[in-house]
């Protein structure tokens, strides 16, 4: 068994590289750690249980990067997204979708009537 941890820090230091170069393609700024958030404009979103909800319209700057959705349903308001973790786990901008994982009654702030 110990014969395999050197392999293992060589495997953790390329998936490392891997995960860097992917994240480079997608826009990634490793100096500042953050992503060309214009690059989220037009993707699709879905909820982590695989709902649709709609497209990120827009992305405002305020004391916190929030993502503008339009939802999918006819008539419905947009909806303002906390751009963090907890809210966004998951943006693939090459599949050109993100995953948000909304708080119960977000995404009812836009609901019609």
């Amino acid at each position: 068994m110990q014969d395999a941890l050197p392999l293992a820090g060589t495997l953790v230091a390329l998936l490392t590289a891997l995960s860097l170069v992917r994240l480079l393609s997608h826009g990634f700024d490793v100096a500042s750690q953050s992503i060309d958030l214009a690059l989220l404009i037009g993707l699709g979103v879905a909820t982590v249980a695989g709902e649709p909800v709609g497209v990120v319209a827009d992305v405002l700057h305020q004391g916190q990067d929030l993502l503008v959705i339009r939802p999918d349903r006819p008539g419905a308001e947009e909806v303002l997204v906390p751009f963090v973790a907890a809210l966004v786990p998951e943006v693939d901008v090459k599949a050109g979708r993100l995953v948000i994982d909304p708080p119960p009654g977000l995404l009812d702030l836009g609901a019609v009537g």
